[in-house]
């Protein structure tokens, strides 16, 4: 977390210099947070289905 924005309207990084909006960025950091917490990791064979419920349907055609 950057503490030291004060009134930017955007966020720069110290590290590696990228630019965003800061208000796209925490909208963004808030979605990763929301699937992180609610999606599930279904295993068929060799594949892994990313879903954001636990209703996964198998063998939908």
């Amino acid at each position: 977390m950057h503490t030291k924005l004060g009134g930017a309207k955007v966020f720069n990084c110290p590290n590696c210099g990228h630019s965003i909006p800061r208000d796209f960025n925490g909208a963004f950091g808030i979605l990763l947070k929301a699937l992180r917490d609610t999606a599930t990791v279904a295993f068929n064979g060799n594949s892994a289905i990313v879903t954001l419920s636990d209703k996964v349907r198998i063998n939908v055609p």
